[in-house]
């Protein structure tokens, strides 16, 4: 996972160190206590679950929804267990903890996926020292500098080259992997509208054709930069964007976060700027309707919209064609503990569901198993500073094609 450090101007990588992305065969061995194994996913979806299964079966486990993947009951999960049950089964996630299943030293046999999104075990773990792949030299104009990076995006196209908008600096920065200097894509460092230039830039996104997509904030537009051109193209003037993110299957919509007349709303447009359909939000506010403050997004490959609803301390998911949205993470009010974000920035969300979160406030990224009601801290806090260890603001994360944050 690649990790955007507002004002400690860099940009840090922690390395994955167990469990990676998941092609392992039911009830596989997955764990060092020998009465786990791997439970796949109910249903036709990819993955599973590294879960305690005893020596016999569960007279508790009941039956999942009719369409194999549901689970009623909090906190579960459904899986495929044909020991016990023909048909999937609804798990406990206290099952999966991984203190009950200690990931193993050596990873299994696994395909290597060619996306982050394919699904990260729920044992995966992460280096507790990051490093800096991004920035590190101070604050400053020089190409091996940023000043307050906000959005980053890894191009799979481009070797996983890391794109960042550098907010102070009026830029968008191309690193390449193991590069000492970036590269400047697109703005000239001074505050400008002309179509070479941006007035600080926030979060980004690109399509596979690896197309840009800027949110020019203070210019109040988006922008979009063909591969290899210099001068973007305005294709939403007029807008006060916050959050950005671009349809997981064809790519052919954008979803923004943005504050207008209306309050906090998540709008749909094509890739051309055209306005499609306001996808959520009713003015500002704490109801299951409303947004407040909300920053980036996340759309999955079924169309569910994910947001970081910052001043609302919590993720929320919009399915596809809701009304009202649900609370996926957080929700309980700023605070340090376990159930609790404290002012996210931004979000991810992999194909088994797992929900990964900017959690600002607490200088931290969480990870929220799918119908989990508390998250884990897989890197940062408690506390901000400048050490490996450490974050100061963070603002965005993202994910190489081996599973590194």
């Amino acid at each position: 996972m690649f990790l955007s450090i507002g004002l400690a101007i860099i940009i840090a990588l922690l390395s994955l160190t167990s469990s990676q992305t998941c092609k392992l065969n039911k009830y596989d061995q997955c764990s060092s206590n020998s009465h786990c194994a791997w439970l796949q996913l109910g249903g036709d979806a990819e993955g599973g679950v590294c879960a305690y299964i005893g020596d016999s079966c569960f007279s508790n486990l009941v039956p999942c929804e009719n369409d194999n993947v549901t689970c009623v009951q909090s906190n579960a999960i459904c899986v495929k267990h044909s020991r016990c049950h023909k048909r999937s089964v609804c798990y406990s996630m206290k099952l999966a903890d991984p203190i009950i299943c200690p990931p193993l030293t050596t990873t299994p046999t696994i395909s290597p996926s060619s996306n982050a999104t394919d699904g990260l075990c729920t044992t995966a773990t992460w280096q507790s020292e990051g490093q800096t792949v991004a920035g590190g030299n101070g604050h400053g104009v020089a190409l091996n500098q940023l000043a307050h990076p906000t959005g980053i995006f890894i191009d799979p196209n481009d070797n996983d080259a890391l794109l960042v908008a550098d907010s102070s600096n009026n830029r968008v920065m191309k690193w390449d992997r193991n590069a000492s200097n970036g590269q400047i894509i697109l703005g000239d460092m001074k505050a400008g509208n002309r179509s070479d230039q941006l007035w600080y830039p926030q979060y980004l996104t690109m399509d596979k054709q690896s197309t840009l997509f800027v949110i020019d904030s203070n210019n109040h537009r988006v922008q979009r930069l063909a591969k290899g051109e210099k001068n973007a193209e305005t294709i939403i003037s007029n807008i006060n964007a916050r959050g950005i993110a671009l349809d997981q299957e064809e790519q052919q919509s954008l979803y923004l976060t943005v504050m207008n007349n209306q309050g906090d709303q998540v709008v749909k447009y094509t890739k051309n700027g055209e306005f499609q359909q306001v996808i959520a939000g009713v003015r500002n506010g704490p109801a299951l309707t409303q947004f407040r403050g909300s920053q980036q997004l996340y759309v999955d490959r079924d169309g569910s919209v994910f947001v970081a609803d910052s001043s609302n301390s919590r993720v929320m998911k919009w399915s596809l064609n809701a009304s009202v949205g649900e609370i996926v993470a957080g929700g309980t009010g700023v605070g340090i503990n376990s159930n609790n974000i404290g002012s996210p920035a931004s979000v991810f969300v992999d194909r088994l569901g797992s929900i990964y979160v900017v959690d600002t406030y607490n200088e931290r990224i969480v990870r929220w198993l799918k119908g989990a009601l508390t998250g884990t801290i897989i890197a940062g806090g408690p506390g901000l500073g400048s050490s490996a260890k450490l974050f100061e603001h963070p603002k965005d994360l993202a994910f190489d094609r081996e599973g590194n944050l």
